[in-house]
């Protein structure tokens, strides 16, 4: 049965690819926001806290997270967040989710905004910190979000990103993100780097590295000047 379940997800994806160009930006956003929020509603029924418990601890290892303390007294920003996301790990004096598909929180501290990263009702600079992990490949505009973040984020202040390259679309991933992308938009906001890894042949999707397969994890901590 799982066989069958795969070989429809493939030739799903297959066609999908096929027939994206001729699809409006809006309709695409429209459907993967659609098929996104059956899988959290799918995920939260057969309360998998366990593996996304591992996930996130896996986010704050790449974020060197763990254990600090500094974190208790700031004002921290989750775009993406999902209805389980970063914040429900951290302590902090006020903690703020943004995501478009209204979800609760587990975490009943969490400020929940529903809004796409494109476009957060949020005043400028009020963010210590900023989080973006496997959010982009899904919005209608990387560059954008990534924009509104640096926006709402305190001079003084890091973000936090974790994302996937080079992973092909399909109808919930609308961008395959590129390096240079972050690269531009890093030299352009000024941004100072705390740490860059890149982990090449690697994606979150299948958990494994993929020899050949171009895939890579970006992590970049920055702070902004």
């Amino acid at each position: 049965m799982d066989i069958i379940v795969k070989k429809i997800k493939q030739i799903t994806k297959s066609v999908y690819r096929e027939i994206s160009p001729w699809l409006s930006e809006e309709f695409r956003w429209y459907l993967s926001q659609k098929i996104e929020k059956r899988a959290w509603k799918r995920w939260l029924k057969k309360k998998l806290f366990t593996r996304h418990k591992k996930w996130l601890d896996t986010v704050l290892r790449y974020f060197e997270l763990e254990e600090k303390e500094e974190i208790k007294h700031k004002t921290l920003v989750d775009i993406g967040s999902g209805p389980i996301g970063i914040l429900t790990r951290l302590k902090a004096k006020e903690k703020i989710a943004v995501d478009p598909i209204p979800f609760n929180s587990i975490d009943a501290s969490i400020k929940i905004i529903k809004a796409p990263g494109e476009e957060i009702p949020l005043n400028s600079q009020i963010a210590d910190c900023v989080f973006l992990y496997n959010v982009l490949q899904h919005v209608m505009s990387p560059e954008r979000v990534l924009n509104e973040g640096a926006r709402i984020l305190k001079p003084g202040g890091s973000f936090y990103i974790l994302e996937q390259l080079n992973i092909p679309t399909d109808p919930i991933h609308l961008h395959s993100l590129k390096l240079e992308m972050f690269d531009k938009w890093i030299l352009k906001n000024n941004f100072k780097i705390i740490k860059k890894t890149i982990e090449s042949d690697y994606s979150f999707n299948f958990d494994s590295f993929i020899p050949g397969s171009g895939y890579a994890i970006l992590c970049l901590i920055l702070v902004k000047i």
